[in-house]
């Protein structure tokens, strides 16, 4: 099995759940539980749409390569688009791991 949680360390400290944001139990327990989640479906997205480099790349740094990139949303006769400015390997990147994710087969 490849890929995955380095350690509890890379959910602390890239995930951002080292502090928990109030005094409340149930809030605390629903932060952490949202970290989690975002952080499974990151490792979901890297396994299953994205190639072997980014497999292995810690939360942090699929976010800032991955993620993070700038774009801006546009509306333009009742159709979104998404203008994303990065470089063409990049683009493509992007574009292949796109059509990988809707052209997948669906569970039934």
């Amino acid at each position: 099995m490849g890929g995955g949680l380095k350690s509890i360390g890379e959910l602390k400290h890239q995930c951002s759940l080292d502090h928990l944001p109030c005094g409340q139990f149930s809030a605390n327990a629903m932060y952490f539980t949202i970290g989690i989640l975002a952080a499974n479906i990151l490792q979901l997205l890297k396994r299953d749409t994205f190639f072997d480099e980014y497999l292995k790349s810690t939360i942090k740094t699929f976010r800032h390569k991955m993620i993070h990139l700038p774009a801006r949303v546009i509306k333009h006769g009742r159709v979104l688009f998404i203008k994303i400015i990065s470089s063409l390997d990049k683009y493509k990147l992007i574009e292949s791991a796109y059509l990988r994710y809707t052209l997948a087969p669906k569970p039934s």
